[in-house]
């Protein structure tokens, strides 16, 4: 199976190509899920200089995703030149790869200017060939050698076609290439900009919860001096019940003389009382 000239540099241009497309569609997809994932309710809540950095971070993340997707794209479209562009500023790191290395020319040139200047005339030693091969009758005793002066001519020519052909591709595969490591680059360093913005917006778009600064509710506890013990420890249960947020530490309450008839000599065995209470 012949292979044509160039492949092994257009796949890895396809290969180019297919990260860029992969590129744009993830980064796309995640700025789709970033305006979708946007807790706009919290920033209601945000005021002053912490509001500003909430947007200002999720600013950047949009224009770090904006850089990745447009930087990418121009990468997808399908790469095209030839040898007649051998001028051009795209082909300007094939000239100085062939100088330090000239092994993809095959001894035909010494650079790709030389190459095309002997594909050229190739071109022309074949069709002047092919006139007089084809105008040759064929009972000319020199119809053979204009026949074979026209294969060796067309032979000739067929390879340095395929030469061109190939050093065109390795000119385009390393334009490729260098456009790629710059937008790889430019991603990377969107990349971060991405992370760190997502984290510093959440940070600032939910702000720590701050401790309450008021003091911890006091129980008061009204007992009738008359009030039978009872009484007392219906007071007490209804207490405990009533004010579970507490989780069992009760602060001192003076039940005076009443307290201690019931069997509280002091303020822990309250405490005991009313924790057994609020476990029940």
């Amino acid at each position: 199976m012949d292979v044509e000239p160039g492949s092994q540099y257009r796949e890895g241009i396809e290969r180019y190509r297919s990260t860029a497309k992969w590129a744009a569609s993830s980064f796309g997809a995640v700025g789709a899920a970033v305006a979708t994932g946007v807790p706009v309710s919290s920033l209601g809540a945000l005021h002053g200089l912490r509001l500003a950095l909430a947007f200002a971070c999720i600013a950047a993340v949009f224009v770090a995703i904006f850089v990745i997707v447009t930087s990418a794209v121009p990468l997808m479209s399908p790469v095209r030149g030839s040898y007649k562009e051998f001028a051009d500023p795209k082909f300007g790191l094939l000239h100085s790869d062939l100088e330090k290395d000239p092994e993809p020319l095959d001894e035909k040139a010494t650079s790709a200017a030389g190459l095309v200047e002997a594909y050229e005339s190739a071109k022309v030693t074949q069709g002047s060939a092919w006139q007089l091969y084809s105008t040759t009758p064929p009972a000319d005793p020199t119809a053979p050698r204009a026949r074979a002066d026209y294969e060796k001519a067309k032979n000739e020519f067929d390879q340095l076609e395929a030469l061109l052909v190939t050093v065109t591709w390795l000119g385009l595969y390393l334009h490729t290439k260098e456009r790629f490591e710059q937008v790889r680059r430019k991603v990377y360093r969107a990349v971060v900009v991405v992370a760190a913005g997502s984290v510093a917006f959440a940070y600032f778009a939910n702000p720590p919860a701050r401790a309450s600064s008021d003091p911890e509710p006091k129980i008061a506890v009204t007992v009738n001096q008359s009030q039978n013990c009872a009484g007392l420890y219906l007071t007490l249960d209804e207490l405990a019940h009533r004010s579970p947020q507490l989780h069992g530490h009760w602060p001192a309450a003076d039940l005076g003389k009443q307290a201690n008839k019931c069997g509280f000599a002091n303020k822990q065995q309250l405490d005991s009382f009313l924790q057994l209470l609020a476990r029940r």
